[in-house]
This record gives structure tokens, C-alpha cells and sequence, in this order.
């Protein structure tokens, strides 16, 4: 079983959302572009090629998925108009809908979608679905989804843009090269052009009519194109985005931290505010010494201010967390009660008592050596390029706790796959996702070398997830829950940072800003953007 997780926040479509500075609704008309000049590049834009969520922003425009999440966040049919789950939860059958056609003119239909759900099983990174084992065609519009085990959530993950339906003709055609020079879904907007580092462009799927039954316009989409803008360099980013505002056009993009409270105050952008469905925290590898002795990783957790990180470094756009789940996602409440978990405040001086039991005392020059084996404090602490600031704070407050933290920065997709190697004592990343289950499995033996970057293993954690992950009782579900998050945060496998306040920005050009993304805090991109239209 693998479960996996989308990485890099950029604007995912999930959370409560508070509309501000938003314009009169207007009577949308067809045509335009909207650009959206993003911080780092898709790696590939196939759902079952890449973890990055910038790639996730693109690809589910070109795709949708059997249902979806209504403004009510009731799931609601979109590629399916029905399904029933068998009594023992092992068996899903769907019924798809008639009359959808792939980008490339080839029908959706039980075999395009068995081909795609178990490539997906064969193939993804990012491990959604866990107890999907196959997917057969039993009709020309039927399918049976087999499981390894019951699975609650299944209906749940089948709303991610990572399930969404692909052409088996696409795949034949392109083989390797199918995500990089096309991506072909049944989705509103069809690929147009990638060219990694610098830019993607997708146009309007004229035939596309299918959208789901809660939308206001079930299609074509309004827009006639939308292009998203690589700009890495922050300051860049957001001349960039300034300047296109300044133009009329119709434009968003991602905002650091430390511009977000001056155009947030400009009359000429619109923003939506909201809460991440998830959290940044520092990863500690439990299998590296001295990080094997939970005094040290205790240590750790009373060393770090994260308060003054989110104040000073991020400037308030961020809540400092105790966990590394957030109130904004889905089963949160089951988490956090009724056993309250553990919470670790920041305390220089129980870190050093800490640190001292577990023998390790300043030398000469105020870094900490261990009394037994003369080795001095010296760690390594992995970031990528998209943080601001925040690993250098976190190596300056270990500092002064006498620690000597060597900091390296990589791109986002290569510390990912520096940190699986296990070299990193430390590594700060964080993860974004509607529902606590994925958040959970990070901490699951079975993501050892995948996405459990602590390298954490402990049986009775591994039996509550499986618990939490397949039991078909909600009280059962809630009761392991609850104890395994009570068991991690004893073991501290990590230490909680923040849960970032995501801000949706956009110029006034753009309509449908916010009555759309504000209405559906759930609702997957490619339905979000049937809405969107140029003033």
C-alpha cells in the first residue's frame, strides 16, 4: 500500500476562503487570456509522473475525474453518474458517462478508464488510491475498481486531479515523453505548449460540455487560454505580476510572504485568503545518531521557535503549529480528540537539560560535543528554493543552542529526491492536502524511502494508520486516529513549524475570481476555471 503527498504550496483549491476587495460580478463573455506567474516549473504534467503541485495546477486543468466535490462539499458525479460499493467494501462499481471524447478525438469509455487507473496503480509517485489493486472494464461504460482492503476515503481521493482519466492512445503514441510534449485529458483546456523553466500554455477544449451539474457554465470554459509564467526570482515574480496588473491584464500569481499585506491593500487586486489544509514542518530522521535517542528530537522540538519564524521570517502570513496536521482539513476534529496530543512549547532551557541527559555539553566554542564519542554538534539541514528565509532561521536558533547546522538548498523535485537517501539529519518541507489521512501515512513504514522522511517506524503506529486508513466504522476510524497522532507527536519524528495562510491573488481583470473559487473551496481546478472569464 502507498499513499503519497503534493509538495511546494502553491494555490491549491482546498480550505475555507474569505473574499476580499471583490469587484461586482459581471456578465462573463468568451475569449482571453489568463497568465499565472508562478515560482518554479512542472517537472511533468502526466498525474502519474510527478509530486510537485505546480505540475498539479496544470494538469488538472486537462483532466477530470470520475466525481467531484459540490460547494456543499457533498461528492457529486462528474465522469461518473453513479456508483455503489459492495458489502464487504472491497468492490466499487461505476457507471460512467456517454458522449465525453478525449483531447485527441478518442472516446472516454470503461476501457480508457480501466487503462488509467491502473497505470496509475503501476506508475504514480504520488500514492492516493493506496488500497486500489485493479480496475476492469465490465462494460462498454461500467467499471469495477477491486481493493485490497476497504478503504472509507476512496470516493475522496477519486476528487484529486491525481485520478484524473488520461488517453490510452495519447500514452501509446508519446510512451516516456507523454506528460512533456502532451498531456491529453477530457478536461476544459488542452495542452498547448511546455517548455520546462519557462512556460506552459493550455487553450479552451471547445467541445468540452460535460462539467459537473453544480457549475455555472458546464463549458467551454470562457477563457481561451491560460499560460503559466516561470519566474523563480521573487522580486521578479512580483514586478512581473505588478506590471500586468498596471496593463489590465488578466493575471495571478504566487506572492512571497512579505509583499502579500502591500497589494493586498491595492485596489487593483483581489485576493482570497485561506487557512493550508496541511503543514510545514522539520523532518528529523530518526535512524541517523544522535537522532535515534527521542531526547535528542525532544530537544529539538523545545530548541525552535517557530513563533518568531512565522512573525519575523514569513511576517505574519502563517499559524504556528503544534502538529502536522491543520484545522482546515477534513477529520481534523477525529485527530486531536479525545486524548489530547502532546504539545511541545519552545523552551531553551528544557532543550539544553535535554541535551546535557543525553550527554552532550558545550565545548570551547559553545557548540555542543558528545562527552563519550568527542563528536561535535555539526548537522545538516536540506531546503529547497522555495523557502525565504526560514532554514537560516532555523540554523541561527540552533546556534545559540550550540549547534553547528550546515544548510544546502536545493530545487524542490531535487530535495525530494535527496531527502529519500536518508544523508539529512534535518529537512524542512511541508505537504498540502483536503484530508489528515495522507498526512498521517508520511509517518507509515511503508513510505520509508518514499515520502517518510523522519524514517520513522513503530508497529503501533502502522496498525492505527491501516485502522484509521480501511475500517468501515466511523467511531473505530476516529479512536485510531486519535491514538496514533497522540503516539507520534510522544515520539517526536519531527518538529511542527507552521501552517501557511494561502492568498489567491489577482488582478480586477480577472472575473469569476472570487464568486467561483470562494463558492468551492473543494472543487478541482479544471471546474474552478469554467468559471473564470476576462472583464
Amino acid at each position: 500500500m502507498k499513499r503519497g503527498l503534493l509538495i511546494l504550496t502553491v494555490t491549491l483549491l482546498m480550505g475555507s476562503m474569505l473574499a476580499l476587495g471583490s469587484p461586482q460580478p459581471a456578465e462573463p463573455t468568451p475569449g482571453g487570456t489568463l497568465t499565472f506567474v508562478a515560482a518554479s516549473s512542472p517537472d511533468n504534467l502526466s498525474p502519474q509522473a510527478t509530486v510537485m503541485a505546480i505540475s498539479f495546477w496544470v494538469f488538472s486543468l486537462l483532466v477530470d475525474t470520475l466525481v467531484a466535490y459540490d460547494q456543499n462539499l457533498e461528492i457529486v458525479p462528474h465522469l461518473a453518474e453513479s456508483w455503489e460499493m459492495s458489502e464487504d467494501g472491497l468492490t466499487w462499481t461505476f457507471h460512467l458517462r456517454r458522449g465525453v471524447r478525449f483531447h485527441d478525438g478518442t472516446p472516454f469509455n470503461a476501457e480508457a478508464a480501466a487503462f488509467s487507473f491502473n497505470r496509475f496503480v503501476a506508475e504514480a509517485p504520488v500514492g492516493i488510491l493506496a488500497q486500489l489493486k485493479e480496475t476492469v472494464a465490465v462494460a462498454e461504460y461500467t467499471i469495477e475498481m477491486r481493493l485490497t482492503e476497504p478503504a472509507p476515503m476512496f470516493l475522496n481521493d477519486l476528487t484529486s486531479a491525481c485520478a484524473g482519466i488520461i488517453s490510452p492512445a495519447a500514452v501509446a503514441k508519446y510512451g516516456e515523453d507523454f506528460g512533456i510534449v502532451n498531456m491529453v485529458g477530457t478536461g476544459p483546456f488542452k495542452f498547448h505548449e511546455f517548455i520546462p523553466g519557462e512556460r506552459v500554455v493550455v487553450v479552451r477544449n471547445d467541445e468540452y460540455t460535460w462539467g459537473p451539474a453544480f457549475v455555472a457554465n458546464p463549458g467551454p470554459a470562457h477563457l481561451e487560454r491560460i499560460e503559466l509564467l516561470v519566474v523563480p526570482e521573487p522580486m521578479t515574480r512580483v514586478m512581473e505580476f505588478e506590471d500586468r496588473v498596471r496593463r489590465g491584464d488578466a493575471v495571478t500569481a504566487a506572492i512571497p510572504p512579505g509583499d502579500i499585506l502591500r497589494l493586498r491593500a491595492d485596489p487593483a487586486i483581489q485576493t482570497l485568503e485561506r487557512l493550508a489544509p496541511g503543514a510545514s514542518v522539520l523532518w528529523i530522521n530518526t535512524t541517523l545518531w544522535p537522532f535515534d535517542d527521542l531526547r535528542l528530537r525532544e530537544a529539538l522540538n523545545h530548541a525552535i521557535n517557530a513563533r518568531d519564524i512565522v512573525e519575523f521570517v514569513l511576517e505574519g502570513m502563517a499559524e504556528p503549529a503544534y502538529t502536522f496536521i491543520s484545522s482546515a482539513q477534513i477529520g481534523y476534529e477525529w485527530a486531536v480528540g479525545p486524548i489530547p496530543p502532546i504539545r511541545r512549547e519552545f523552551d531553551p532551557e528544557r532543550a539544553r537539560e535535554l541535551f546535557a541527559e543525553a550527554g552532550w555539553l558545550p565545548g570551547p566554542d559553545g557548540i555542543l560535543a558528545h562527552q563519550e564519542t568527542g563528536r561535535r554538534a555539526e548537522f545538516k539541514l536540506l531546503g529547497n528554493t522555495g523557502h525565504i528565509g526560514e532554514p537560516e532561521a532555523i540554523q541561527a536558533q540552533l546556534r545559540e543552542m550550540g549547534l553547528n547546522i550546515r544548510v544546502s538548498i536545493l530545487e524542490p523535485a531535487a530535495s525530494v529526491a535527496r531527502a529519500r537517501e536518508g544523508v539529512y539529519e534535518l529537512y524542512l518541507i511541508g505537504y498540502s492536502w483536503p484530508d489528515i489521512t495522507l498526512g498521517f501515512d508520511l509517518f507509515h513504514t511503508r513510505q520509508i524511502g518514499g515520502l517518510n522522511f523522519s524514517f520513522f517506524s513503530d508497529p503501533q503506529v502502522d496498525e492505527l494508520i491501516d485502522i484509521g486508513l480501511t475500517s468501515l466504522d466511523p467511531a473505530e476510524r476516529a479512536t485510531a486516529w486519535n491514538k496514533a497522532h497522540v503516539r507520534i507527536l510522544e515520539q517526536a519524528p519531527f518538529v511542527p513549524m507552521w501552517h501557511s495562510k494561502l492568498f489567491d491573488m489577482a488582478s480586477m481583470a480577472v472575473g469569476g475570481w472570487v464568486e467561483s473559487l470562494g463558492a468551492h473551496p473543494l472543487r478541482s481546478r479544471s471546474i474552478f476555471a469554467l468559471d473564470l472569464y476576462v472583464r
